[in-house]
């Protein structure tokens, strides 16, 4: 018992509490009286007096000893709580009922989103209609690859298909950015830091995804004639759309809540000034080619994608590129250090195009460099930097893969290889780039004097 809650009153020649027993010796006062004074767990409000409940929210008291009870409940009451109460007070510590009102928001707009898509492709008569559900539909535009599985009495066969074409990712990354806008209160995210808590609305997202992506597997049974008939089973992973789900939520997230906070005086944020960096020169690429396109076409021929979808994905693979990670095309691997392999995929004006991206990448990572010692003028932010700027190329790596890849087995004997790829390893660009960012922005850290 904490004496410093009780209404008792002990005389100075009492060494010992009557109740329990509690040491009276090193007691200065003669009464200790119980403390009033209340704290609202929602909005933080104090109150003095036998208020039961908050004037602000209509939230429920409590005193403001159990609140600070609360917070050290680890270290003082651990031996005596069960793992049932253990339990539940860290489910209280995640706020889940507070976070998840976005994520689920934007999860229930896409649904919405989703059915205009199917009953469009309805109307339209297109046959991939029976092959599509709601949780199919959302799963793709969250870029999540889907693995189909055939089998009849010819043979087995397999798929897997991930086309992750960026543009789509306008369509969640405006909804997630509204969502977070409006459901996301400036007063929760007090004394909170922001990355942290980005990171945790981005990842209820994506195990919302991942329950999504259980839902969406489908069993279909395709009549092949009089005789045959095949099963095709069409299934996610799990894994990947809460991968998925987190790495595409994340940048929203964090924007809105920067929004929220950025009147809050804070001390240099490499993170912004990371996330800025790679931000300008994926738009800068992406503003050149589409100059590029009104001057000269110097890319992509008649037969080729429509530009609203080329352009964006182009340009992603063209940051990449032009941070050192080679990117496999088909069965070739070009790089910066292979460029004359180049040629026969692009001609000469795209390729001297980016020569020029390239120099002009360098150069902003050398000037980052110069900016980042004039602010905080030390070392370790050096690492930081790269460290986040490997981490958000490696991330645009893991989303812009197309891969068709797999053996299919219809109603022929022998089994058809099927072979295509565009992108990058996330794993091995997430260490180029680090590498590459490090010694640039070293360089242009050593290059101010002041």
């Amino acid at each position: 018992m904490n004496n410093e809650n009780n209404d008792l009153t002990f005389s100075n020649h009492k060494n010992y509490c009557e109740t329990d027993g509690h040491d009276l010796s090193n007691l200065e006062i003669d009464s200790i009286k119980l403390n009033y004074e209340k704290v609202c767990n929602e909005c933080g409000k104090v109150y003095n007096n036998s208020s039961l409940y908050c004037e602000e929210c209509g939230n429920e008291l409590i005193l403001a000893s159990e609140s600070e009870k609360n917070l050290t409940i680890y270290n003082l009451l651990d031996g005596d709580l069960n793992k049932k109460e253990k339990f539940k007070m860290w489910i209280n510590d995640l706020e889940i009922k507070r976070r998840i009102l976005a994520p689920l928001f934007s999860i229930c707009v896409l649904f919405v989103i989703s059915i205009w898509i199917k009953l469009f492709i309805n109307f339209a008569g297109l046959e991939v209609n029976k092959f599509l559900n709601i949780s199919s539909i959302i799963l793709a535009l969250n870029l999540v690859p889907l693995k189909i599985v055939s089998s009849s009495v010819i043979g087995l066969g397999n798929i897997g298909i991930s086309m992750s074409l960026v543009s789509i990712l306008i369509i969640p990354f405006i909804i997630i950015l509204v969502s977070s806008l409006f459901f996301i209160k400036k007063e929760f995210l007090k004394d909170k830091d922001i990355v942290k808590e980005a990171f945790m609305l981005s990842f209820i997202y994506g195990l919302i995804l991942g329950v999504i992506s259980i839902l969406g597997k489908q069993f279909i049974n395709l009549s092949m004639g009089e005789y045959y008939t095949m099963s095709i089973v069409v299934k996610y992973s799990f894994l990947r759309s809460v991968l998925n789900g987190i790495i595409i939520s994340f940048l929203p997230i964090y924007i809105s809540l920067y929004a929220k906070t950025r009147d809050k005086k804070v001390g240099f944020n490499v993170f912004n000034r990371a996330l800025k960096t790679v931000g300008f020169i994926y738009l800068l690429i992406l503003l050149l080619i589409v100059l590029g396109m009104f001057f000269n076409k110097i890319f992509l021929s008649e037969n080729g994608l429509s530009e609203v979808i080329a352009y964006p994905q182009l340009a992603l693979y063209i940051l990449h590129f032009v941070n050192l990670i080679p990117v496999l095309l088909g069965n070739s691997i070009i790089s910066i250090f292979n460029m004359g392999d180049i040629n026969l995929y692009l001609n000469n004006s795209m390729v001297l195009l980016i020569y020029a991206i390239m120099l002009l990448n360098i150069v902003i990572l050398i000037i980052s460099g110069y900016d980042l010692k004039g602010r905080v003028n030390n070392k370790k932010y050096i690492k930081y930097f790269s460290i986040v700027y490997s981490m958000i190329i490696a991330s645009s790596i893991f989303l812009s893969k197309i891969d068709t890849s797999g053996s299919l087995s219809l109603l022929e004997s022998q089994n058809y290889d099927m072979y295509s790829y565009i992108g990058s390893s996330a794993i091995i660009g997430l260490i180029i780039s680090f590498v590459y960012s490090y010694i640039l922005i070293n360089i242009g850290y050593k290059l101010n004097k002041e």
